[in-house]
């Protein structure tokens, strides 16, 4: 908890450091990414240090990235959608995919499960 204290209390440093230099030379017309950097920083703090406080967020996207990427791919090489509905349904088979896949469980076996459901066998 002291480390959290000690990040928190840097990035509360950093962001009065850029609003004392800001106030002092504002922003030029073509230097704004820096100061818009700052503003972000300063308005949303909570989201950009939520993984300090709740260890269940993740301090990146890379999962969200990953997965993204596979879908990119695959469409790239094969799938061609015809309707929303199908990207869709594409989008909910692989998200109840990559969830068995979390939970360490027999993915050919939890889908047939899932097919099955409620149904004599």
């Amino acid at each position: 908890m002291e480390k959290v204290a000690e990040l928190d209390q840097r990035y509360d440093e950093i962001i009065t450091t850029a609003k004392t230099e800001y106030e002092y030379e504002p922003p030029g017309e073509y230097f704004k990414d820096g100061y818009n950097l700052y503003k972000r920083m300063a308005e949303e703090k909570e989201r950009y240090t939520l993984f300090l406080h709740d260890p269940r967020v993740e301090p990146d996207n890379n999962l969200a990235e990953r997965c993204a990427r596979k879908f990119k791919r695959k469409a790239a090489q094969v799938m061609c959608f015809r309707s929303q509905n199908g990207v869709d349904w594409f989008c909910d088979g692989l998200s109840i995919i990559q969830s068995i896949k979390a939970t360490g469980k027999n993915i050919y076996e939890s889908v047939k499960e899932r097919f099955n459901a409620g149904l004599e066998v």
